[in-house]
């Protein structure tokens, strides 16, 4: 038969091992692995039509990741040292650590608590201090690589399954390809079966330098700083996700104003110069057809002539302040707005497929008085008035 698809070498032990019936017990003084020293005291017990189930309670120093890949194959290269404990079985490993220090070259992590690996993924009170910790550390667990790349430094601590998962954390994360950063601030329960779910799960980016965000995609090239704070609640797949005060600032680089940074409010960020801040309420709900939106929310103000700066495709510009609503499916969505613009007061009505933009929309406009539609298309000669 086999325990373990893969080998491993014993190169030496020092201690005492004695057979009870069905069961070895170990108290090893010294445990030689290729490249990894450890001592501890081993239980393996077998029979009953449960199969082999090992458990260890030891130290390691150090102990290398690859003398262990028999067991898990997806940890990096690199060495554990300090207290630790393990039981495996037929379901799984449970891996107990104990300050347990993990040192790779993708950065370093200091834990306690409890990680289950097995068919499904569980956590017991793990508490991670995480120090210089590339995100590509991920990869080899998730179904879809993070389109978010960095390095995180902070604290993270996990309680619960995917189905239910307790999280509370405080990170900062670094991009590898700039200089730009932000601090994440998380708590609260989320799900991701089936679909994504959240309880009470608050999120805060602050201080963020937008440029952080430049892995998650090509066309993300927002530039300067602000912050993001929003609550979430509810099913994504079920009656809807329930957003309460979701909170985006902007503040185009060289022009920084304050409430930049911190984790209080962002009104102060409209002191800046063509700072921007966009707040919403209401929900996000999909099914097997759409995404469904269900959205209100509030310029105080938008800045396109700023946001032009990072973003210079775009064809319109000029300042915006005033509410907006946002419902229906993705593939028809309609979008109503009461604006204070840089042209005049304007009403704005459109619907469209967000998936094909391009491709087809109608777009109604009115203006209660003239207005000087050359403040907000730079392409028109100036001025451009359209009488209503």
């Amino acid at each position: 038969g086999e325990v373990w698809p893969r080998s491993f070498r014993v190169i030496g032990m020092e201690g005492d091992v004695r057979r009870e019936g069905s069961r070895l017990l170990a108290s090893l003084r010294a445990l030689a692995l290729e490249n990894s020293r450890a001592e501890g005291r081993v239980d393996v017990r077998w029979g009953g039509g449960s199969g082999i189930r090992v458990s260890v309670e030891g130290n390691a120093e150090p102990l290398a990741l690859d003398d262990i890949g028999f067991i898990v194959d997806r940890l990096p290269r690199g060495h554990a040292r300090g207290p630790f404990g393990l039981e495996l079985s037929d379901d799984g490993l449970l891996l107990d650590f104990q300050g347990t220090r993990l040192t790779s070259e993708l950065g370093n992590i200091t834990a306690r608590g409890g990680l289950f690996l097995g068919e499904e993924i569980g956590f017991t009170d793990l508490d991670l201090d995480m120090a210089d910790l590339d995100l590509a550390v991920t990869d080899p667990w998730v179904v879809d690589t993070l389109p978010l790349r960095g390095r995180l430094t902070g604290s993270l601590i996990l309680d619960g399954s995917m189905d239910e998962l307790q999280v509370d954390g405080l990170m900062d994360l670094a991009d590898s390809d700039s200089t730009a950063f932000l601090t994440a601030g998380i708590s609260g329960g989320m799900g991701f079966r089936p679909g994504f779910s959240a309880s009470s799960l608050d999120l805060t980016l602050a201080p963020l330098d937008w440029g952080a965000l430049a892995s998650v995609s090509p066309s993300m090239t927002l530039r300067g700083s602000g912050r993001v704070g929003l609550s979430v609640s509810g099913s994504l797949w079920g009656d809807g996700l329930r957003i309460e005060e979701a909170d985006f600032t902007h503040v185009p680089p060289g022009r920084a104003g304050r409430g930049t940074a911190g984790a209080g409010g962002g009104g102060g960020l409209a002191l800046a110069q063509g700072a921007s801040r966009v707040t919403l309420n209401g929900s996000v709900r999909r099914d097997s057809t759409s995404t469904y939106l269900d959205l209100s929310g509030n310029l105080s103000p938008l800045s396109l002539t700023a946001l032009r700066g990072s973003f210079p495709e775009l064809p319109l510009e000029g300042e915006y302040q005033g509410s907006l609503e946002a419902r229906g499916p993705l593939s028809d969505l309609s979008m109503e707005a009461e604006l204070e613009t840089s042209g005049g007061p304007l009403t704005l009505r459109t619907r469209f497929d967000a998936g094909r933009v391009r491709e087809s929309y109608l777009l109604e406009a009115e203006a209660r008085e003239p207005f000087v539609l050359s403040n907000l298309v730079p392409a028109l000669p100036d001025p451009t008035e359209a009488v209503s």
